[in-house]
């Protein structure tokens, strides 16, 4: 998860990157569900029980899009955390 790369490197190195631990896989029209909320701003990829979340906005409160909004379409618990403390962790427990 720590070296997955679900967009672009010239994505991800400009724009901050979430990845969002969901309680199970989405369903196939929760999944549509959720990346119908892909937009300027926001970007959505998602591999199992993970979303992973491009964010282009200069603050994360500029995205309409959340672990809220991910819990309420997809019916579960979800965490998302930066994809920095993910790197982190993958390196400490290595």
């Amino acid at each position: 998860m720590a070296n997955y790369k679900p967009f672009g490197e010239s994505e991800l190195s400009a724009h901050a990157l979430y990845v969002g631990f969901v309680a199970g896989s989405p369903d196939k029209p929760s999944r549509q569900k959720l990346l119908s909320c892909i937009s300027e701003i926001d970007d959505l990829h998602i591999d199992g029980r993970e979303v992973y979340w491009l964010c282009r906005a200069k603050l994360m409160t500029d995205s309409k899009f959340s672990a809220a909004l991910t819990e309420k379409i997809l019916g579960v618990r979800a965490t998302f955390r930066n994809s920095t403390t993910i790197k982190k962790l993958a390196a400490k427990y290595q």
